[in-house]
C-alpha cells in the first residue's frame, strides 16, 4: 500500500462507498434528523415528568380533600342537641351547630364542601382543584379531587 492510498482510506467515512456520488446527498438529506429525534424524547421526559410531579400533586389534594371530610364530619358530629345532652330526648344532632360547625373546619381547611344531616348521621362531602405543573403544557390546567366522610352518632356508656 503506497502512502498516498493510505491517506485516502483515512479520509474515507464509515458508510460512504469510493465514488459513491449520492454519498453528500444522503448525509444532507439526513440532516435534522437528530434535532426531530432530540424533540420527540424532550416532549415524552415532560410528558413522563408531568404525570410524575402532577400525579403527586392529585394524590395529595385528594388526601387532603379526604382529610378535610372527616374532620368536618367529625367536627359536626360533635354538635349533639343539648336536650340529647341532658338526657330530656334521644340523641340526635342538632343541624344548625353540625352544619356550622363543618363549614367552619372546612373554611378552615380552606375545601369547598357540602354538609348533610340525617337523624344521627352527618355526611360532608368535599370538593377541590389543584392546578398542575407540567401538564399544563399538554392542555391540562387543573384536575378536580373529591373526599366523603360520614359521622355517626352513637350513645354510649361508662
Amino acid at each position: 500500500m503506497t502512502h498516498n492510498a493510505h491517506r485516502t482510506h483515512r479520509t474515507h467515512r464509515p458508510g460512504q462507498a469510493h465514488g459513491d456520488p449520492w454519498a453528500s446527498q444522503r448525509r444532507y438529506n439526513e440532516r435534522g434528523s437528530m434535532s426531530l429525534f432530540f424533540i420527540v424524547v424532550v416532549i415524552a421526559l415532560l410528558g413522563s415528568a408531568g404525570l410524575v410531579v402532577d400525579g403527586a400533586r392529585q394524590v395529595s389534594a385528594q388526601r387532603h380533600a379526604q382529610a378535610a371530610a372527616e374532620d368536618a364530619a367529625r367536627a359536626g358530629g360533635q354538635a349533639i342537641s343539648s336536650s340529647a345532652l341532658t338526657g330530656q330526648s334521644q340523641l340526635s344532632v342538632d343541624t344548625g351547630r353540625a352544619a356550622a360547625a363543618a363549614r367552619s373546619n372546612l373554611a378552615a381547611a380552606g375545601v369547598d364542601g357540602a354538609i348533610a344531616v340525617n337523624g344521627t348521621t352527618l355526611t360532608v362531602s368535599t370538593t377541590t382543584n389543584q392546578s398542575t405543573v407540567f401538564l399544563s403544557m399538554f392542555g391540562i390546567d387543573s384536575f378536580t379531587v373529591h373526599g366523603r366522610a360520614t359521622a355517626r352518632l352513637a350513645q354510649g356508656g361508662f
